[in-house]
């Protein structure tokens, strides 16, 4: 469960993190940090649904009669595998600048047209070393000047550190309780859940998941094999009303799957569908001198998950109660999945 907590706190450290730092881009415009924020977490939201969507079945086996008992509760810990570009982004975003030019004896403030352009930055998981930040001014345009129309040219580079990785790793593990109940006409249900935890840095953090698993093979009793059909929602969600920081987490899964028992060894497969959403929402502060010129400034944004679909490939030993098993999960990303528990 702890494994859980802090994959998840990655997402709102880093969120967090973002508004500390952004008084440095703080000139441009709010989409500029939504942009940047999407972009720094997105490897979080992948690996977060990569995890979260694996081990949701061990067996296709499910009771068929009327009404059976079935109970298995174990731990479920999955691990994705990152690629080289889950460490890195570019970005290129459009923005403006407050700039002062010279007329004579007075100071005009104009707000310039901007580009904001990032080059190999870090992720949430990359290099903890931020790379630089360049703001690129290029704009003629003409302004009035007690009644006369006069030309001005900017043509200014501001550049301006990013933001570092918080960790740089290849691997994003996770752990959830998970338990599965039933069987009343074929259905088995599984959950899972961990109790609301109040972490001071980061708020509170919630996580509730519901599956429901059906046999297929009670329609076809001739079948040499079980299959079964599975449908799974999971939400987490961190607030913190100090901050006015929230981040949701929801994902939906369906799969068909197949399994054969040779005595104590199930060998199971399965394909599945599957849907990431992250909703991100905070309100950056301006800090130092900034404060005086800039109003806080709501960043809103939901990145989807890179993860569409994935082949499941696994074995299950069932040793009495003690049940033990791992699968190969191949979509997007690899992600390996193992479980212990019992089943009775």
């Amino acid at each position: 469960m702890r494994r859980f907590t802090l994959v998840l706190a990655f997402l709102i450290l880093s969120t967090g993190r973002l508004a500390a730092q952004e008084s440095d881009l703080a000139q441009t415009l709010s989409d500029v940090g939504q942009s940047y924020a999407s972009a720094y977490v997105k490897p979080v939201v992948d690996a977060l649904g990569m995890d979260l969507n694996s081990g949701l079945f061990h067996t296709a086996k499910v009771n068929n009669n009327f009404f059976g008992f079935h109970l298995y509760f174990g731990i479920k810990v999955f691990n994705t595998f990152l690629n080289t570009e889950d460490q890195f982004f570019n970005l290129q975003s459009s923005g403006s600048v407050p700039l002062t030019t010279r007329i004579g004896n007075t100071d005009v403030t104009m707000d310039v047209p901007a580009t904001l352009t990032v080059d190999n930055a870090p992720t949430v998981f990359g290099n903890e070393d931020p790379n630089t930040v360049m703001v690129t001014v290029r704009h003629d345009t003409t302004i009035s000047f007690l009644g006369v129309l006069l030309p001005v040219s900017f043509d200014t580079t501001f550049t301006q550190k990013g933001i570092g990785g918080l960790v740089r790793t290849d691997n994003v593990p996770a752990a959830i309780p998970q338990i599965e109940f039933g069987t009343i006409l074929g259905t088995n249900l599984m959950v899972r859940w961990l109790p609301t935890q109040n972490i001071d840095t980061v708020g509170k953090i919630e996580f509730f998941g519901i599956g429901v698993q059906h046999s297929v093979s009670q329609y076809l009793p001739r079948l040499p094999f079980d299959l079964a059909v599975q449908f799974a929602w999971q939400h987490a969600k961190q607030s913190d009303p100090v901050t006015n920081q929230k981040v949701e987490f929801t994902s939906f899964a369906t799969n068909a799957e197949i399994s054969k028992k040779f005595g104590i060894l199930t060998l199971y497969s399965g394909l599945q569908l599957e849907d990431t959403k992250v909703d991100v929402a905070y309100t950056f502060v301006p800090v130092g001198n900034v404060a005086d010129v800039l109003d806080p400034v709501p960043i809103n944004f939901t990145r989807t998950g890179i993860n569409k679909g994935r082949g499941i490939l696994g074995f299950t030993l069932n040793l009495g109660p003690f049940t033990t098993n791992g699968d190969v999960n191949i979509g997007k990303r690899t992600v390996i999945s193992a479980g212990v528990g019992f089943t009775f």
